[in-house]
């Protein structure tokens, strides 16, 4: 039986023949992580200076300045049309061949050449409006569009005369189309050329033009005998991100049924997915605005998120599901908020952007992702405060019964 003293011994004799065990090398320290601030403590160190633009702000749109303003203009206004009727009545009374003053507007003939170039602009717009209604109330479909260049009348045309084979095809009453143009399809004037015309053929000019002797020419460049191959591109491209189709002008209504055989129902219902997905969005951006007593909220370039927006694939552009989260983040706390941020304009950042107030346009920054950093308690202890309010607010008919049957028993005379 080894005992301990035993054990000890073989472990400092196999130290002394092997060697020391290597020392161990203690970890490297990790490196601290930097955490963003949350915003309930940036909202209360610049508490002074957002009260500050929100009085500001207030005062700009409800205050006395504001109602200064409004009087000012409305007397400037007054003031200037009452300077401008003499003058019109002066110009109106003037002899047409009298001299006028042409220094600041167009003369007659650029003012008629403007008209008469504008002119079949303008009645070839309507007229493929109204073509276009046509041809949607026919195919039962939501919208047609189509680009500046494409040859929409040619398309529209061929449907027309093909509508017999769209007799059995379902209604997409929901489903829009986009028109492109070709790049190298001609246009339907190109290939229809002009109208016949007759000609009188005399006795023998058959046989006088095959009897006619011609005359050998030089073939400087053999390639142009022989045209370049040009790839078409395709009759119509599905982006099933954006939920658009572009369809070229030169489709056929073959290509044009087995598009809306295949892939036009799935189409339909991915747009009818995102329209009320912008409508929630509309309605939660609405509802941020108005619990958190805010004036306005902007984002993005024209304050819109939009799948098939063209800046969709900037770093600091704000989709659909970074507005939703932020959506609901506020409103998750929507009372404690608006201690805060009452009377103010919010702009919605990118993510990771920091907290900003500008007061030239009287308002303040937030990025979009901030409650990833909401560590306070405060945020915690206001959800049952929500809740709450959520209940009164979601069950609003069971209190309009109780105050019903209470105001119903109680005798008022």
């Amino acid at each position: 039986m080894l005992t301990r003293t035993t054990l000890r011994r073989l472990a400092t004799a196999a130290a002394a023949i092997g060697g020391a065990p290597p020392t161990q090398q203690p970890p490297p320290p990790k490196k601290p992580q930097h955490r963003r601030e949350d915003i309930l403590d940036w909202a209360v160190a610049n508490r002074a200076a957002l009260r500050d633009v929100a009085a500001l702000r207030w005062k700009e749109t409800e205050g006395l300045v504001h109602y200064a303003g409004v009087a000012a203009g409305w007397v400037k206004g007054k003031l200037v049309r009452r300077k401008e009727e003499p003058a019109a009545a002066a110009e109106e009374g003037q002899p047409s061949d009298g001299p006028k003053d042409v220094s600041t507007d167009a003369s007659p003939g650029a003012v008629k050449a403007k008209e008469e170039e504008e002119a079949p602009q303008a009645d070839t717009g309507m007229a493929q409006y109204y073509q276009s209604m046509e041809l949607r109330n026919t195919l039962k479909w939501k919208r047609v569009t189509w680009d500046q260049g494409a040859d929409f009348e040619g398309f529209a045309a061929r449907l027309q005369d093909n509508m017999h084979l769209f007799k059995n095809v379902p209604a997409f009453s929901y489903l829009s189309l986009h028109l492109v143009k070709d790049p190298i399809a001609p246009p339907s004037q190109a290939i229809l050329g002009e109208p016949i015309s007759y000609r009188q053929l005399q006795r023998g000019a058959f046989t006088a033009w095959g009897l006619e002797e011609g005359t050998g020419a030089k073939i400087e460049n053999l390639s142009a005998l022989f045209p370049t191959k040009i790839h078409r591109p395709p009759t119509y491209i599905v982006n099933w991100d954006t939920a658009e189709v572009a369809i070229a002008d030169s489709a056929s209504p073959y290509e044009l049924l087995s598009f809306l055989q295949s892939y036009a129902a799935q189409l339909m219902h991915l747009q009818q997915r995102y329209a009320a997905e912008q409508e929630a969005l509309t309605e939660m951006i609405e509802n941020v605005r108005f619990r958190c007593t805010l004036t306005a909220i902007k984002f993005n370039k024209h304050d819109r998120s939009l799948r098939d927006d063209p800046d969709v694939n900037r770093a600091d552009y704000i989709d659909p599901e970074k507005m939703k989260a932020f959506c609901a983040a506020m409103l998750s706390t929507a009372w404690l908020f608006r201690k805060h941020f009452k009377g103010l304009e919010l702009r919605v950042g990118p993510p990771g952007s920091s907290y900003a107030i500008d007061v030239a346009t009287r308002s303040f920054t937030i990025p979009c992702d901030f409650f990833h950093n909401n560590y306070r308690p405060e945020h915690t202890r206001y959800l049952t405060h929500e809740k709450i309010a959520n209940s009164y607010r979601n069950h609003w008919y069971v209190w309009l019964l109780v105050f019903t049957f209470l105001v119903g028993d109680v005798d008022l005379f």
